[in-house]
Formats: structure tokens, C-alpha cells, sequence
């Protein structure tokens, strides 16, 4: 093959010939490596815008969750605020109350080998897109079970109307032997799922519901945003994790769970067998519901869609 290149070259000289190849052979060479280089350098830029917008959209869809006249300007900033500190401007920030947001970003790469094509940039887009909705199974839950017409704007639970006809003061009955086990699932919460039914705890257990919201209170001693409804997070103790059911009317002794709620413990009554503090919007970890088959109650869960 290299003498009918030679011949066809019209080299006679093999020695010069192998220069010639050589130099050929090199070109290629350095042609594939500028090749691997801007390969290269897409790929590392594409792993990096993405890790900036998946970033973004994560940190907006924390803010959904707000006032429905503010959550989304709120959303789209902190998103911003994220990619930027990522290196990055969006290119457009989507974003709908507790529903969803999406972050797009095209970035530009430098070519090398392609700039023997005129090429001298190449286009890596990006995007993300988290989905905000309530959760369907969660875990953290404590054995307390509210009527949904409750929410948001109830301050108190009580035992339910039910309690003078069938005993049921709102618990949900847990592995075990009744108090005990009741105060450490309250503090320790447990795993449930929407659309099941659970076993009720028939009783007042006023001592150690007492104690137990005694000792999740003391946990946020030293944090001073947990002190208030206002300013605390999922990261404080005293926010507690509820079931959610349509009604304790006639209720004996088992409820079906629809939606879970977020509840911030002020304090307890041990004489009403009262807790007293607020609902609230909260995210927690967990599967989020197909859309439409359960109500939002206060606890969400955000999900990478893309």
C-alpha cells in the first residue's frame, strides 16, 4: 500500500516517504485528539450547567409553597440566585404556585478541530424541572389524625366530636401497648400512606402525650427560629407531621388517611387534652401523588422531573 502511495506521490526515496507518512499519520493524530478535546469540553460543560440549573430549581421550588401572590416571584429569584452563584444566568425561569418550576440554560463551548469547519462554538443546553405536590407516603408521622375542615386556619386539636360517643381522642394506634408506644411514635414518628385505613387509639393519653411534646419543644431549645410558626422549618422538632381524614363524626374504631399536614406545637393543654399551635406548608421527603388523586393539606414533596 505505502509503494502505490509512493508511486502515486512519485517518491522514490522510501526514507522521505516515511517522513511524508509520518506527517500524515500525525495530522490524523492531532486531528482525533482536538476531536477528544472538544468533546471533552462539552461534556464538562454540559455536567456543569446542569448541576447549576438542577441546583436552581431545587432551591425555587422551596419558595412555591408561600403566598400564592409572592411564591412565584420568590421562586424564580432564589432559582436565579442559585444558578448564578453556579456560574450561570438562566435563560428563563417557568414557575407556578405549588405546582411547579422549570430553569433553562444554553450555554456556549469554544471549539478547536471543529474551527477547521468554521465552527468555533458550540450550543449545550440545560434544564430542570422540579414538580412541587403533596405526598402520597411520607414518614416522621405522628399517631395524630385531623379532619380536613380543620385546615389551614385551625389553632387547636382536640380530641374530635366524636370522643364523648365512641372514645376517640385523635390517635392513631401504633405497634405496642398504648402510652408508651404512643409517645415514642409521637416523638419518632412512623410511616404511613394516603388512601389507607388505620386503627384508632381510643383514650385521652394525657400523660404521655404530655411528655412527649414536652421533650420535642426542648429539642428546639437553642434554635430561635423554631420559637415562632413564622420563621420555623422542617428542621425543627417541634413541626410536627399529621394524618389528615375527611371527618371524626362517626368515627369508631378506624379512619381512612387522604393527605398529611404540617403542624407547629406551641404548647399543650393537658387539661382540655388540647395541642395548641399552627398549620403549615412544608416539604418533606416522600412519594408525591399523581395529580388530582389526593387534596393538599399542607405537606409536600418536590420531584427532578427532567
Amino acid at each position: 500500500m505505502f509503494k502505490k502511495l509512493l508511486q502515486s506521490m512519485n517518491l522514490k526515496d522510501e526514507n522521505g516517504a516515511a517522513l511524508v507518512i509520518v506527517a500524515i499519520s500525525m495530522t490524523v493524530l492531532l486531528g482525533f485528539t482536538a476531536l477528544v478535546i472538544d468533546v471533552g469540553q462539552m461534556y464538562l460543560e454540559k455536567s456543569k450547567v446542569q448541576k447549576a440549573v438542577d441546583a436552581a430549581a431545587l432551591a425555587g421550588a422551596q419558595k412555591l409553597l408561600g403566598d400564592a401572590s409572592t411564591s412565584v416571584n420568590d421562586a424564580k429569584a432564589a432559582a436565579r440566585e442559585i444558578a448564578e452563584k453556579n456560574g450561570y444566568t438562566p435563560d428563563s425561569i417557568e414557575a407556578v404556585h405549588k405546582s411547579y418550576i422549570k430553569v433553562k440554560k444554553e450555554a456556549k463551548v469554544p471549539l478547536t478541530f471543529a474551527r477547521v469547519f468554521g465552527l468555533t462554538e458550540a450550543d449545550v443546553p440545560a434544564s430542570a424541572k422540579v414538580i412541587v405536590g403533596p405526598l402520597v407516603s411520607t414518614s416522621g408521622i405522628s399517631p395524630i389524625a385531623v379532619a380536613k375542615d380543620t385546615i389551614p386556619n385551625g389553632t387547636i386539636l382536640n380530641c374530635g366530636s366524636s370522643k364523648h360517643v365512641t372514645g376517640n381522642c385523635g390517635f392513631i394506634r401504633v405497634d405496642g401497648t398504648g402510652a408508651n408506644e404512643l409517645k415514642a411514635a409521637f416523638i419518632n414518628g412512623g410511616s404511613y400512606t394516603a388512601k389507607t385505613t388505620v386503627d384508632t387509639e381510643k383514650g385521652e393519653m394525657k400523660g404521655p402525650v404530655e411528655a412527649a411534646v414536652t421533650e420535642i419543644i426542648s429539642q428546639d431549645a437553642g434554635k430561635p427560629h423554631c420559637q415562632s410558626a413564622s420563621t420555623a422549618d422542617k428542621n425543627c422538632s417541634r413541626v410536627i407531621y399529621v394524618a389528615v381524614i375527611d371527618t371524626w363524626e362517626g368515627v369508631n374504631n378506624s379512619v381512612e388517611i387522604i393527605g398529611f399536614a404540617a403542624y407547629w406545637v406551641e404548647k399543650y393543654d393537658k387539661g382540655t387534652n388540647q395541642f395548641i399551635g399552627h398549620f403549615m406548608n412544608m416539604v418533606a421527603a416522600g412519594e408525591i401523588a399523581k395529580p388530582g388523586t389526593i387534596g393538599a393539606y399542607g405537606v409536600y414533596g418536590m420531584k427532578l422531573d427532567e
